[in-house]
């Protein structure tokens, strides 16, 4: 706990680009230098330092990189269960540090650690907040490859800047390709920023992206005029986010980005289409509250956005062929209930026989069971009414994949549900190719299938979420749909769920050597707390980080085990369960509510700056600035 309480919080991935960003004050309070994991080592040990050479860090083995196998097919484990971290090391991997006051130390973490975190997924490095023990400083350690690092560092001197003064970018020019930037009249600039910067923070989050307003060009022209919004990420993100906030300006000034507009189909490889749109038509494609838009942009994975009435598709040649042609198909609905849709030779869509005395089921009151399971996938549903006198009809399934495969499982156990028999008569247990896309099957007793179903289907979507696998129960069937590790998880904890059926603690060995999971071992007292009412305290952690957690015999000792793929998740679940502890220690009762562990991100001197403390939240979500709208969730 002592470690744990040292290193703030936790990392997650992307990329960066040079030190052209700087801060307007001095003196600086901070200096990087290039420290390997061994020194890193022997600070957080207290030693007296020793001289080594820089160049003596710690590198991934090949016999530590090297996948191992740990039994058959039953087991608990298999080769990709073993670490990855080392073996995703390039040869460029190192450690580069960040002397911190913690003043700089509490606005880089951010509230809940939100700022750290943002700064890690975009700049695709590492990032830990090491405090010192004898001084107000600490070190903010950056872990990747060399690229990762320097944008990391560039990202976190943008951050920074905002606390003392404005962001400078000197020369744009020298970036690498992560950058990209939208010119904001200054009478819509605080509209664009939202109340304490929530618009912002927002793009930032659906995008994955860093945005900070910069001093850029001539200095009273801008202040009379524009300002400049840096947009920091890879293309796909900055292009999306660009796109929202230019329909936000559009909003407020009509005709800002849309004058002189003309259609155009963008001849490379990934760009741009615009298609223009009468008022009516703008309507119908929108949908209410956006929900046409987005469900065409998931089905397509291309980027649609709207800005007055035109529409912008944003991807490559395949994504934005897909998104025209599912415009049209809507644009279409509006002469006739039932547009001509072509199957045959596509490979964006799945058909799946549905019984006809099923279909008004399957479709529910104007349509609501399709469009809740279109907004839940991303997919486009439509029943080929080709003969309505026949006893089966076909469900054509639009959209990536494994939007299709989750969608059509889905429908699956909802028919299976009133026709008992349909898809399951003469099944059996089937295990996909170990290197292959696909589909498991298992069969549950009755007893088993209400367990592993939970209430409502809790217990089911918990197992999918944490271990990312599609999880649906056809009849007595479990089908496990993914990847071979996404499915591999999948049957992990599944399996480890039926055991508690039969037994409170499930013994589970060699937790080293698998990478999806965190080990706590936590004081006998607070076990029942964290078991009392049923688990709600449990429960709550797993609803919010998407996690699985469970008392286990853990290589021999009590411990508390948290599952999940996502290791920024399984840190954040680490972190919800550490503050119930202090609580309990503290006679404090467990608080389950979001408000009693989340707040606002925290006010700097920059328009929507990050800051705050070190605990608290992201702060609420809402449309532009709060008014209604556009884009709120």
């Amino acid at each position: 706990r002592d470690e744990s309480n040292r290193k703030r919080s936790i990392l997650m991935p992307r990329s960066y680009t040079p030190d052209s960003l700087s801060r307007s004050r001095s003196p600086p309070r901070r200096n990087s230098r290039s420290r390997s994991p061994d020194d890193r080592d022997r600070k957080r040990r207290r030693s007296p330092p020793r001289s080594r050479s820089p160049r003596r860090h710690r590198r991934g083995s090949p016999s530590r990189s090297r996948s191992r196998s740990f039994g058959g097919p039953g087991s608990d484990y298999s080769d990709t269960d073993i670490s990855d971290s080392e073996s995703r090391r390039g040869r460029d991997w190192d450690v580069d540090t960040m002397e911190l006051d913690h003043l700089d130390a509490a606005f880089i973490l951010g509230k809940g650690g939100k700022t750290k975190d943002k700064v890690a997924r975009v700049s695709g490095a590492e990032l830990e907040l090491l405090e010192k023990r004898d001084s107000r400083s600490s070190d903010l350690e950056i872990r990747g490859g060399t690229e990762a690092r320097r944008k990391a560092k560039r990202y976190a001197d943008a951050v920074l800047a905002q606390r003392t003064g404005s962001v400078k970018l000197e020369d744009v020019q020298s970036d690498d390709g992560d950058l990209t930037l939208v010119e904001v009249p200054q009478e819509v600039v605080g509209f664009v920023t939202g109340r304490k910067g929530n618009f912002l923070r927002t793009l930032e989050e659906e995008w994955n992206t860093l945005m900070v307003f910069i001093e850029y060009g001539d200095k009273d022209k801008r202040k009379k005029e524009i300002e400049t919004l840096a947009i920091f990420g890879d293309r796909r993100g900055r292009r999306g986010a660009e796109l929202k906030v230019m329909s936000a300006i559009e909003s407020k000034m009509d005709g800002h980005w849309t004058t002189d507009l003309k259609e155009e189909n963008s001849p490379d490889e990934w760009g741009t289409d615009t298609v223009q749109l009468g008022k009516e038509e703008l309507s119908w494609a929108l949908g209410k509250r956006g929900g046409t838009r987005r469900k065409i942009a998931r089905a397509s994975e291309c980027i649609v956005e709207y800005i007055g009435h035109w529409a912008f598709l944003a991807g490559s040649q395949e994504q934005r062929d897909k998104a025209h042609t599912y415009l049209e198909w809507t644009m279409s609905q509006l002469k006739s209930n039932q547009p001509k849709i072509v199957t045959k030779g596509r490979e964006d869509v799945t058909l799946l026989p549905v019984p006809s005395n099923c279909v008004g089921f399957v479709t529910g009151n104007h349509r609501d069971t399709l469009t809740r399971w279109e907004d839940k996938w991303g997919v486009l549903l439509v029943f080929l009414e080709e003969d309505r006198n026949a006893d089966v009809q076909d469900l054509a399934i639009f959209g990536p994949k494994r939007a299709r495969r989750g969608t059509e499982l889905q429908v699956m156990s909802a028919v299976e549900s009133k026709s008992n028999g349909f898809y399951t008569k003469g099944l059996c247990e089937e295990k996909c190719h170990p290197m292959d896309w696909g589909t498991d099957v298992y069969k549950l007793s009755p007893k088993e299938l209400s367990y592993a179903l939970g209430s409502q289907g809790t217990t089911r979507k918990k197992l999918a979420d944490a271990s990312h696998c599609i999880i649906e129960y056809v009849g007595y069937w479990a089908h496990l749909a993914g990847t071979p590790q996404e499915r591999r998880r999948g049957r992990k904890y599944l399996r480890w769920l039926l055991r508690q059926r039969m037994s409170p603690k499930v013994e589970v060995t060699r937790i080293s050597h698998q990478n999806d999971i965190k080990k706590l071992v936590i004081p006998n007292g607070f076990v029942g707390r964290l078991m009392s009412d049923k688990g709600a305290c449990m429960r709550y952690v797993e609803n919010t980080t998407e996690t699985f957690l469970f008392m286990a015999d853990a290589d021999g000792e009590e411990a508390l085990l948290i599952c999940g793929h996502d290791k920024y998740k399984r840190s954040q679940a680490v972190g919800l369960v550490n503050q119930m502890q202090r609580d309990w220690d503290n006679g404090l009762p467990c608080r389950l509510g979001d408000d009693d562990f989340q707040g606002g991100y925290g006010r700097g001197r920059g328009r929507g700056g990050y800051g705050g403390g070190y605990r608290g939240g992201y702060g609420g979500r809402g449309d532009y600035g709060g008014g209604r709208g556009y884009g709120g969730r």
